[in-house]
């Protein structure tokens, strides 16, 4: 793939990868923090805290996405992330001092800061991506993307723990934060112009939505994802405490393989573009996010044995059963990245108001998330079974590809 290391792609690939590992290692490391060392701040417990905390991050998503995504179409996108960038070093510096301050408030009030960047620069990520590739390059340059975004979260996963516990950790976490955004502004300078198009039309995502109704096809294919992802991810400490016996080591290994698994399906999925139609990766996908979640339920057990007590990471994979469980829990991470890549390329195939296009589907994306833990929460609490929740949610899936069959064509 030639343009991976050319001007036009490799600055915006570092900038994002920076954007979103400095992201998700500020959000773990205060929810480590206010777990481990502020406990009852605020005056709340700590899992209402970091829930509180969650949802300051997603909320500039719903309240601003529609104008950053306006922002975008009408202006030149590479001196846009130039300004993120740059705000980006101030957000850091601000974090840092939180984090030595160890206020509470003020790191409720940079994780907010950091959501807004990140609402800003959504847009830009993918609506400036047409700009720089070939129509011909769209599908791979979206893949790489995507897989970059996930190994980041999975990085800033394990690093934000890490830095924020270990000897010093406020000043180390402050440290990695302004390089990273030191390391994204840098990368911002090398960005090539994207102007904007010249035949943009300056209504909002309500008009663009009502112009070009096929766009609703791909955001909620997008945000479908984005929901069966966040109940996994949500549900997954609960899973390996209550189902399978098992300590946060099994934990970390099971978030571990669900990001890779991710990335490697947007990979596989751009390996495979010349041989496969958009619409045949994105039934590939959504046939292994349905049949898989159904296995990963029919292979668990009931429920972990009362007073057993937790298995660690090797003890969990001495026993052949749970590698199926693994595997299961890798394929339907897999297959997300086979079935979501070709959604966010047939969105970027709009010429007049792509940025708000990828707005519109930021701001279904969070709404979906949200649903995502409520639906879950409801559904638990009268006595559904975390396995069958999976499974439940899963395969919805097959109802929804013949829906979303012209979704991905490009």
């Amino acid at each position: 793939m030639p343009f991976l290391f050319r001007r036009r792609f490799l600055p915006l690939f570092v900038a994002q990868f920076v954007g979103a590992l400095s992201d998700t290692l500020f959000k773990n490391a205060l929810a480590v923090l206010i777990i481990y060392r502020l406990p009852g701040a605020l005056g709340l417990a700590p899992t209402v805290l970091v829930s509180l905390a969650a949802g300051l991050f997603i909320l500039p998503f719903v309240l601003f996405s529609a104008a950053a995504g306006a922002w975008a179409d009408r202006h030149e996108k590479s001196a846009l992330i130039r300004r993120i960038k740059t705000a980006e070093i101030a957000v850091a510096a601000a974090a840092a001092l939180a984090l030595a301050l160890k206020s509470p408030l003020a790191l409720l009030a940079v994780l907010a800061l950091f959501g807004c960047l990140a609402t800003a620069f959504g847009p830009l990520k993918y609506a400036i991506l047409p700009d720089y590739l070939s129509p011909s390059e769209l599908l791979a340059g979206n893949a790489w993307v995507e897989a970059g975004t996930f190994v980041a979260i999975l990085l800033g996963m394990i690093g934000g723990s890490l830095l924020i516990l270990a000897p010093h950790g406020a000043l180390l976490t402050g440290a990695a934060l302004l390089a990273l955004a030191l390391t994204g502004f840098l990368a911002s300078r090398a960005l090539p112009l994207a102007p904007p198009q010249p035949h943009e039309t300056t209504g909002g995502i309500r008009a663009l939505l009502a112009t070009r109704p096929a766009l609703l096809r791909p955001i909620l294919g997008i945000s479908w994802f984005w929901f069966l992802g966040a109940t996994l991810l949500t549900q997954m400490p609960a899973y390996a405490r209550t189902v399978l016996g098992a300590d946060q080591q099994v934990v970390t290994v099971m978030l571990c393989l669900f990001t890779l698994g991710v990335a490697a399906g947007a990979v596989l999925c751009a390996r495979l573009r010349r041989r496969l139609r958009p619409t045949a990766l994105l039934t590939l996908g959504g046939l292994g996010l349905a049949l898989f979640s159904a296995d990963l339920a029919w292979a668990s057990p009931a429920a972990a044995p009362a007073g057993a007590p937790l298995l660690g990471a090797a003890a969990f994979l001495a026993r052949p059963g749970h590698w199926r469980l693994l595997a299961d829990l890798t394929l339907i991470a897999l297959s997300g990245g086979l079935f979501v890549v070709p959604l966010y390329t047939r969105l970027q195939r709009e010429k007049a108001g792509r940025a708000r296009a990828v707005a519109a589907n930021n701001i279904a994306n969070a709404l979906f998330m949200v649903a995502s833990s409520l639906a879950g929460a409801a559904l638990l609490a009268r006595g559904l079974a975390l396995p069958l929740l999976f499974a439940g949610q899963g395969l919805p899936t097959l109802a929804l590809l013949p829906w979303l069959r012209d979704a991905g064509e490009d």
